[in-house]
Order: structure tokens, then sequence, then C-alpha cells
């Protein structure tokens, strides 16, 4: 491009240093010694602008000379920065939204809802038999006793270091507070209390209290003489490794900023990982840029159209509150104010103030009068326009408008897309649910009962990481998804089944979040019962042929 430029200048130049030029030069050299300079410039400020526009690149959303980006003013820097100085504030009006936002407090429900539902996670034990050299009787036997132990552990109170929320309880308040706060954090304990063999025990954390320790600025080393072990600078609560960036320890404060409480404000430094390699915290969030510490509550991208939604709907609901009240005005003569009407939220007043409410006649003074607009509401447009709004906050939720309003109006496909590309979103969580919490949670649960000996996994303890996985192997069996037209649906699930597409113990997970593996026996024990009943009311019938 520049070569053809400079050679279009070029034929111009010469084109130009014609007749002109040879008579100025005899003529006023000094002249034509000016004007050649001049084309000398101006081939210069050409070059430089093509030079200009070749390094700006031919993005239309990168040009800083448009109308329409000349204030769109960005900066680059690393993800703790940008987040950090943010933070507090989104966290903080994240949940004012949740609490007084029907449209925020309803996403979050759905999220606690769709993902963890009525009895969170069922588990489903598949040790692998062969590669530990088990027959498939003591494989069976060994999954049960698994089964047995874990839901004497999760789904009991003594599983919360507080003694308050059994396991499914527990894993709907991590949610919650993950996407409400943008992270959460668990923190191992140890506790033998009576109500359960097992020690173990979990506590949750907010977000809030995970911060740098004596107020330091983020890639700053806290004081070795404060807090043991220290290896390398903060940043955002978390200690970390200079070299590898891995977590090394976590500082918990013991109170928030603005709490009641008197005591002084102490931090806790909590190591990321014991001696033994196993995590003391499950720090839950989603790590959307390397070397992200801490994570952005679900509401951040969309906090200001969120709130300017909330404050058009408390307008138009007050509009159409006021539209309704229906106040007589009556001018007596001598001023006189009337009677509340019977049922009316009149009351008598000895002052002179004028309040409207449904059914009031207040009584003007003489010469008074009253002059009204009419509101015009409700307004038919509300609906459109809220519509619209809401459909895009689903858009950024992973959740569609009819989830958001569980307004299923439209045919059965599409309420049914509707759905799937819900369930895209809420499966993508519970399978972090899967990999960052429940992975954790029941590897320690499975060394302490081997430790107890209420598991017997010969290797467990002494062997490999493949051999701990083996005994460990598992599946984890979440609530059904529902159904929007059980009988198609059914239809569908079943002959996914028949031609192998699936297995029985999938197609029951898929119908009603069950374990076919547990079915199993109580099938047989209703099927014995059927077949005696059977038997009873329909006896065979014998003929006895007489000669």
């Amino acid at each position: 491009m520049h070569q053809e430029l400079k050679k279009a200048i070029t034929n111009a130049n010469a084109a130009n240093n014609g007749f002109v030029d040879r008579v100025a030069t005899k003529i006023a050299p000094k002249w034509a010694a000016s004007r050649a300079q001049s084309r000398v410039d101006r081939y210069h400020s050409t070059m430089r602008l093509a030079a200009m526009t070749a390094a700006s690149g031919g993005w239309k959303g990168a040009s800083k000379s448009r109308n329409s980006t000349k204030g769109w003013t960005t900066y680059t820097n690393d993800p703790d920065s940008q987040n950090s100085g943010d933070i507090q504030v989104l966290r903080d009006r994240s949940r004012d939204q949740a609490r007084n936002n029907p449209m925020a407090a309803g996403a979050l429900l759905n999220v606690k809802t769709y993902v963890v539902g009525d009895r969170g996670p069922k588990l489903n034990a598949q040790i692998d038999g062969e590669f530990l050299g088990m027959d498939e009787s003591a494989t069976e036997d060994r999954e049960k006793t698994i089964q047995r132990e874990w839901d004497l552990y999760f789904n009991n109170c003594e599983f919360d270091l507080d003694r308050e929320l059994c396991g499914p309880d527990f894993l709907t308040q991590v949610v919650y507070n993950w996407f409400s706060s943008g992270d959460v954090f668990t923190v191992r304990a140890y506790k033998k209390r009576t109500g359960s063999p097992y020690g173990t025990k979990l506590q949750n954390i907010e977000a809030d209290l995970c911060t740098n320790p004596d107020y330091i600025a983020d890639g700053e080393t806290p004081s070795a003489d404060t807090y043991a072990g220290v290896t390398g600078p903060v940043y955002s609560g978390i200690e970390k490794d200079p070299v590898t960036n891995a977590p090394v320890a976590y500082y918990f404060k013991n109170k928030f900023s603005g709490s009641s409480n008197r005591d002084e404000i102490k931090w806790t430094r909590v190591p990321a990982f014991d001696r033994r390699g196993r995590k003391n915290v499950i720090h839950m969030h989603i790590k959307d840029r390397p070397k992200q510490s801490r994570g952005v509550p679900y509401f951040a991208p969309i906090l200001e159209p969120l709130k300017q939604l909330e404050r058009y709907t408390d307008a138009e609901l007050m509009a159409a509150v006021t539209s309704g009240l229906f106040s007589v005005f009556v001018t007596s003569p001598e001023g006189r104010s009337m009677s509340p009407i019977a049922g009316s939220n009149q009351t008598e007043s000895k002052d002179d103030a004028i309040e409207m409410g449904y059914g009031n006649v207040v009584g003007l003074k003489s010469g008074e009068t009253i002059e009204s607009t009419s509101p015009g509401r409700p307004n038919p447009n509300f609906d459109p326009f809220f519509d619209s709004i809401v459909k895009q906050i689903g858009v950024a939720l992973g959740q569609p408008s009819e989830i958001l309003l569980k307004a299923f109006q439209s045919s059965y496909s599409a309420s049914r897309a509707a759905m799937l590309e819900a369930w895209r979103f809420f499966d993508s969580i519970r399978g972090m649910v899967n990999r960052n919490w429940l992975e954790y949670v029941y590897e320690n649960f499975y060394e302490e009962a081997v430790a107890l000996q209420r598991i017997p996994a010969p290797g467990y303890i002494r062997g490999d990481e493949t051999i701990r996985r083996a005994w460990r192997n598992r599946l984890w069996v979440w609530p059904a998804k529902g159904m929007i037209r059980p009988e198609v649906e059914i239809k569908a699930i079943t002959q996914s089944k028949d031609a192998g597409f699936t297995t029985m113990e999938e197609a029951t997970a898929q119908v009603n979040g069950g374990d076919y593996n547990s079915n199993y026996p109580q099938r047989l024990k209703e099927a014995k019962k059927e077949r005696d009943i059977k038997d009873i009311t329909e006896p065979e019938t014998t003929t006895n042929d007489t000669i």
C-alpha cells in the first residue's frame, strides 16, 4: 500500500514539475525552492497519515475517530486489579437486588432449585472391581456399604460444623452464596461428636471475610512474626506461591467490617492444603481469566438494567395504585368537611391535610378547587417493554425469559426449547459442583471411613492414586429435570433405552432422578407380592374328566 501511494505522489510531482517550475527556477529561485519544499512536506504528511491509518487496523470497534466510539474508554489490567476495586460494591448491590428485586430473587431461586433440588445429589458407588480383582458379588456388597456410610455422613446435621444443616441444605447454601457474592469458601475441620461416627466437618465462610490481613495491599507479604508459615504475597485474601501462582493459604477475619460486634478484627491463616496434599479449603468461584483470584457475583454484568427495571416497575405500580384511588371533592358555601363514606379508608382529620384514598369524600373550603390529570394506568405498553428487557437479562444469566417469568405461553416445542437452554446452564453448574466440591468432600469422607475401618478398602491408604480412584469411583445422580409432557418424553427415553443408546440406570435417573440399582430389590419384592395376590384372586382352575 505504501509503495503504491509513494509512486502516485512521485508521478504527481513529476507532472507538476513542468513549465512553471522551470521558469520559476530562473526568475525567482527562492520561491521555486519554497514551492519544492512544500511538495516534500506534503509528501511526508501524507505518508505519516497512511502509516497512522495502517497502525490503527481495520476494526470499526477499535476506532477512536468514529462518533459512536469516541467516548468509549477502555484500559488493560490484570484480573485482580480490575476486580478488587469494585468487588465489594458489586457484592453489596447484588445482595440488595436478591433481597428486594423479584426478578433477581427469582433467578437465584431457580439456581438453587434446579441445581440442588429437594434432596441434592445421590451417591451411586461404582467401584472398579475388575481392576481391584473383585468379583461381581463382592463389588456390589462393597458398593452398598459405601452408599450406606455416605448417607450416614452426608444426610446428617453433624456434617455441618455449626450443627444446623445436613448435606443437601449445606450445598444449597454453597450455591446461593457462590452466585450472590461471586465466591464462597468451605473450610474443613475435625471435631468428633455424638450423632455421627465421623469427625470430618465442613463450614461455609462468606466471601467478605476473606481479605488481606492487617489491611495490607495486594502483592505485599504478611508479617511472618504474626502469621507462621508465610511464603509469599497475598492477593484478595489469598496467599499465593510466587512462582506457580497456586494458593498457599487463605486469610479469614473474625467479623464483618460493619458488624456490631465490638471484638477486635483479627485474621486467621488457614493453609490451602494439609501435609498429605488434601484441600483444607474449597474455594467455589468461576475463574474466567488466568491468575484470577476471586469470582464476581452472578448479577455483576446486569446490575444497572436490573435496578432500572426495578425502578420502572415500582413507578408503574405506584401510578396504577394512584389511578385506582377515587375521591370526591365537595365545595360547600361554609367550607364544611363531610363524613367519610362507610367502608372507605378515610378517617376524621383535625388538620387541613388532604389525602387521597379509595371512597374518600373530601370537603374543600369555599373558593378552593381541585385539578387533576389522568395517569392513564395501567399502562398497556408495560408488558411488552418489561418482557423485552427481561429477555436481555435472561441472555446474560443463562436463563430464558420463560424460565425467569415462569410463563410458558408458547407452543410445546418453544417451551421445551427454553427448558433445554436453561438446563444447559444448570447442568454446567452441576458439573462444576461435581468436580470442584463434591469430589473433595467425598475424598475426605472416604479416607476417614477407611481409617475407621467402616469401609474395607485394601491398599487405599498406602497405595497410589490409581488404586484410590478405583475404590472411590462413583456417579452422582441429581434430581430429575422435570418434564413438560411426560407421556411424550418418557416414550422417547424408553425408545432410547431399547435401542441401546442409554442404560436402564440412566433412564431411571432421567425420569425421576432415581437409582436403578436401589430400585431393583424393591421391584423384586413388589413383583413377588403381585404374583401372590394374583394367585389368590385368580386361582388356576383344573378340570377332572370322568369316564
